[in-house]
């Protein structure tokens, strides 16, 4: 009896452990499946899953992160917040979701606090990313603070010298500085890493333009407008033609 009490006993303790592996399985599933619909852009599954995902497994902060990206996605800025930070709750570490905060806080109109998140995310160790740092180039950008832009896309540069919104976000704060040549050489040598950069090309011809090199801006925005034709930079490079001097 005492061998049966002892087999017993070990079933009890393992039988909890089993359905605490499934639980978490299933938790997986339901955050791969939410993964699956949020990228095919059916945002209301995904959040469903991604609700699934938690109601498992209450520490599955994967599923918080695609939660809080699914509710940015339909304009849900606090719900999406609320999701991140509950993420970041259970892994602090998490600098991608630190990343999709910030951003979300941008969206809330609270630049402060995102650059405090994207900063963070930055430092982080264990992140190498040039996102987080590109983002923070663009915050000031946008604020025309352009020599602290120019400061942070040199940043992400740093981390991923073929990053190429790192490129242009540089080129465009050094050409509101007046520092055209800076900027028409930091995009040359970017080009040569990616020439198939659309971005990168349009921003290049764009800054031979503005330089008097229409020749060479010419060559750049009729490459633009044929491998772009119907897209934004190359509708963009095709009214720039129209305006060359003849």
């Amino acid at each position: 009896m005492k061998k049966l009490f002892g087999v017993c006993a070990l079933l009890s303790v393992l039988v909890p452990f089993a359905q605490a592996g499934n639980t978490q399985a299933e938790s997986e599933l339901a955050s791969n499946t939410a993964t699956n619909y949020l990228a095919s852009g059916q945002v209301d599954l995904s959040i469903e899953q991604f609700k699934k995902a938690i109601a498992l497994d209450g520490n599955n902060y994967i599923a918080y992160k695609g939660l809080g990206l699914a509710h940015a996605q339909k304009g849900s800025y606090k719900e999406s917040e609320a999701a991140l930070r509950k993420c970041l709750e259970i892994n602090p570490d998490y600098a991608d979701a630190r990343n999709d905060l910030a951003t979300t806080l941008m969206f809330l109109k609270r630049p402060e606090e995102a650059r405090k998140e994207w900063i963070a995310a930055d430092a982080n160790p264990f992140y190498q990313r040039p996102q987080a740092a590109c983002n923070l180039g663009d915050s000031y950008l946008s604020e025309k603070n352009y020599s602290e832009a120019a400061r942070w896309f040199q940043r992400a540069i740093q981390r991923d010298d073929a990053y190429g919104r790192a490129h242009v976000g540089l080129a465009l704060a050094l050409l509101a500085q007046s520092k055209g040549d800076e900027a028409i050489a930091s995009l040359e040598k970017a080009l040569v890493k990616s020439p198939s950069d659309i971005e990168l090309l349009f921003t290049l011809g764009d800054a031979y333009y503005r330089a008097g090199r229409f020749a060479d801006a010419k060559i750049k925005l009729q490459a633009v407008v044929k491998e772009d034709p119907v897209g934004p930079f190359g509708r963009r490079g095709q009214e720039m033609l129209k305006h060359f001097p003849k």
